[in-house]
């Protein structure tokens, strides 16, 4: 009933995209900046040791960026049931918040504010395309099971032998 989803499906290439460049503009325009400060403030006052700066427009928070926006919308097109889904998605924003402050235990900031904003856009993309495609497939498997099968027409001759 259900295809398998490949890197080849537009969509997780499309989701995927559309994420990005959301979090992409975000940096450029500096939008978690207000938030990172208040959040290293907060770990300082809390006692976290001194700690260098991981910003988000590093390679690496780049890197981390397209595999976790490409790895969340892969595994939200592969899986079924709009339940499901959104468990997925907010299983993944969750542990996307929580790196943070695991991280500052290492003496590291990091911010997740940009990465979030960008795994919830691509994730609520490719939600609403795997629910519109679930809905097709309902309809598609209805028709078939309404489509009325007759046995072909008996020969008088072949009745009256089973008599």
């Amino acid at each position: 009933m259900n295809k398998p989803h490949s890197l080849a499906s537009p969509t997780v290439w499309l989701a995927s995209g559309m994420g990005l460049v959301v979090g992409l503009v975000c940096l450029v325009m500096g939008a978690g900046d207000g938030f990172a400060a208040w959040l290293k403030a907060g770990y300082e006052a809390q006692g976290f040791p001194a700690m260098s700066e991981v910003g988000s427009s590093s390679p690496i928070s780049l890197i981390v960026m397209v595999i976790l926006t490409f790895g969340a919308v892969f595994s939200i097109e592969g899986t079924p049931g709009v339940g499901r889904r959104l468990m997925l998605m907010l299983s993944a924003l969750v542990l996307i918040a929580m790196a943070s402050p695991i991280l500052a235990l290492w003496g590291l900031f990091w911010s997740p504010l940009v990465l979030i904003l960008t795994v919830l856009w691509a994730g609520m993309a490719a939600m609403v395309h795997a629910h519109g495609r679930d809905k097709a497939e309902v309809v598609r498997s209805s028709e078939e099971r309404s489509v009325m099968r007759m046995n072909p027409p008996v020969s008088p001759n072949k009745r009256r032998s089973r008599l």
